[in-house]
């Protein structure tokens, strides 16, 4: 019985570790450095897929994920034939949503979060010696290769991160495409520390906000009030002068923040806020970081008016924006509703809302600060297509018996609403 117990015991350690191998695979294959074309990444995502599946073995179907997989493909289908756009793109597009749904339903709401923000801690760890090494040895980061991100931005590749070594404040990229990007994974972890793992694990949340101030990404320095006005409610949500606790936590926290702010530098204070402020009351039509993310929301929206029902497609998109002088566009939410249309932005947006209300259950203000969060972290960056921002939206299809089922690991031969193998 106790020699059963071991081998069930490293089997378990060794399911984790092997998912904590496919789950950073899945987050180096949808980076933009990599530069790996449509095909090559479609395949690498099907082998991990596979693989977890091999692992795992059970396979619980949702019939909500399965109707809302179907309706999203379909869309994808019919707004590629309307607009006439590449077949690659739509093969893409549907592979990232059925191979996210695979995966939550291969792999319970606990063990995602647990073996995700296990992996991200490594990462995240790493990034942080890597950022202190950068800002004390710059010589020594100038030793690596260079490489150059899909839009192409040149930085010293470590192969364990990336640094850009001519921003003043230099910034956290780990190995992610750019600091934005990390934040919104860092955000997304923190929130899994705090509803997932109710704020015992203290270092990692420690290391997580330490990794999301050094990104100075304007967004991920937002989050992280919000991210700390969620975490003052939350744990003042059954106390008796809870609401009293949580005002008198919140302001002294802004005010302690932006006293901190005032002893910054300008190049730091630039980073953090400066260029949202110089971007509305400057004349300039320089092409800034700021002015992209404001035109993420200004074109798709205007797009999408142009084709609410199908969208405009992918490539039209990017041609619009283009016009601007912007390279990409950066808001997802827009996107979902300028691309594909209205009824696939809607259920995407249903997802964030679905998400958000697990979270938070019944706390209403928790629940709009965790919509916020999980809007505002995904607002900065192209992730239509990212399958690991479509795997945690569809984490709400990997639930048997409800909410609570996030907070402990579940037995998967359960049934409740889904379809078992």
């Amino acid at each position: 019985m106790t020699f059963n117990n071991s081998l069930k015991s490293n089997i378990s350690v060794a399911q984790e570790i092997l998912l904590g191998f496919l789950f950073v695979a899945i987050l180096y294959i949808c980076n933009g450095f990599v530069g790996l074309r449509v095909t090559v990444q479609i395949i690498l995502l099907a082998i991990i897929c596979i693989s977890v599946f091999i692992i795992q073995t059970t396979l619980y179907l949702n019939k909500q994920g399965i109707a809302i997989c179907l309706f999203l493909a379909s869309n994808t289908i019919v707004t590629t034939l309307i607009v006439r756009e590449s077949l690659d793109t739509a093969i893409f597009q549907i592979g990232m949503i059925l191979f996210s749904f695979l995966i939550v339903s291969l792999v319970s709401f606990h063990s995602i979060a647990d073996i995700y923000t296990k992996s991200l801690l490594i990462t995240t760890s790493i990034s942080l010696v890597v950022y202190a090494c950068s800002v004390s040895l710059p010589a020594l980061i100038e030793r690596f290769p260079i490489i150059y991100n899909s839009n192409g931005l040149a930085v010293r590749n470590l192969g364990i991160a990336y640094v850009y070594l001519r921003s003043n404040p230099i910034r956290n990229f780990s190995f992610f495409w750019e600091p934005g990007a990390f934040q919104t994974f860092i955000v997304y972890a923190l929130l899994f520390e705090i509803f997932v793992f109710k704020l015992k694990r203290k270092i990692n949340i420690v290391i997580f906000f330490a990794a999301l101030v050094t990104t100075w990404s304007t967004a991920g320095i937002i989050n992280l009030l919000i991210l700390v006005s969620i975490i003052m409610l939350y744990v003042n949500h059954e106390k008796k002068n809870k609401h009293l606790n949580v005002v008198v936590s919140i302001i002294s926290f802004m005010a302690l923040f932006f006293v901190i702010y005032s002893f910054l530098s300008s190049e730091m204070q630039y980073a953090i806020l400066g260029k949202v402020t110089n971007y509305f009351i400057s004349e300039s039509e320089v092409v800034t970081s700021a002015s992209v993310r404001f035109d993420s929301i200004i074109i798709p929206f205007r797009e999408f008016l142009s084709s609410p029902l199908w969208g405009v497609g992918n490539d039209n998109l990017k041609d619009a924006m283009q016009t601007r002088g912007h390279r990409m566009t950066t808001n997802t939410i827009m996107n979902w509703f300028a691309v594909y249309g209205a009824f696939f932005g809607i259920c995407m947006t249903y997802l964030v809302f679905k998400l958000a209300r697990i979270f938070a259950g019944k706390s209403k203000l928790i629940f709009y600060l965790v919509i916020l969060s999980l809007v505002l972290a995904i607002s900065t960056e192209q992730y239509i297509r990212n399958m690991s921002v479509i795997m945690i939206l569809f984490l709400p299809f990997s639930l048997r018996t409800g909410p609570d089922e996030i907070t402990e690991p579940i037995n998967r031969n359960m049934d409740v609403n889904g379809i078992q193998f």
